[in-house]
């Protein structure tokens, strides 16, 4: 799938938890993420429980999960086109309580931004109570957003393994679409 990347705009994946009969089957969401130079549109298999099956693959709510780091940056950008389609789009920073004046600011900046591309946003940020993954999910959950869109950060193979990390609970928590760039 990376080398067929190359005629790309976005890849549209499911969220692979593996095939318990045939691994091969499964995709390698991760990897894809990080290697295919586009943006990855994850689908759950199993919608939000406020979902039907119908709205599986909703648009209509983008929430920016914002991070000031390149990969945000990038992801921002790539989702540009989507962001435009949207009726409603939130800009969301998950800050430490010492850090929640600077990341409104940052958060302020993105939303003007934004706007410079015509796409109406607001922006919040939130403070930081522990999970950051399970705090973007609570807030989507609350504001009705059908798809996060967010930076990939890759760790090495063992920190990933052995301490998590924002992207890969993103993806193995998902319940709504996911909008990845690296």
């Amino acid at each position: 799938m990376v080398t067929e990347a190359r005629a790309a705009d976005l890849i549209v994946t499911g969220v692979a938890h593996g095939d318990l009969f045939d691994a091969s089957r499964a995709v390698n969401t991760g990897g894809l993420i990080m290697q295919a130079g586009r943006p990855v549109l994850t689908v759950p298999s199993v919608p939000d429980a406020s979902m039907t099956a119908s709205q599986n693959l909703q648009l209509d709510h983008a929430l920016v999960a914002w991070k000031d780091t390149r990969e945000a940056r990038r992801a921002s950008a790539d989702a540009l086109p989507l962001l435009r389609q949207a009726s409603a789009v939130s800009v969301v920073e998950i800050a430490d309580e010492t850090d929640l004046s600077a990341a409104h600011m940052r958060v302020v900046d993105v939303v003007q931004w934004l706007r410079r591309h015509d796409i109406k946003a607001q922006g919040s940020a939130q403070q930081s109570v522990g999970n950051e993954a399970m705090a973007l999910h609570t807030v989507a959950r609350e504001r009705g957003a059908d798809v996060i869109v967010a930076g990939a950060y890759g760790h090495s193979r063992l920190r990933e393994w052995v301490l998590g990390g924002v992207t890969r609970d993103l993806l193995l928590s998902a319940n709504r679409c996911s909008f990845v760039s690296h």
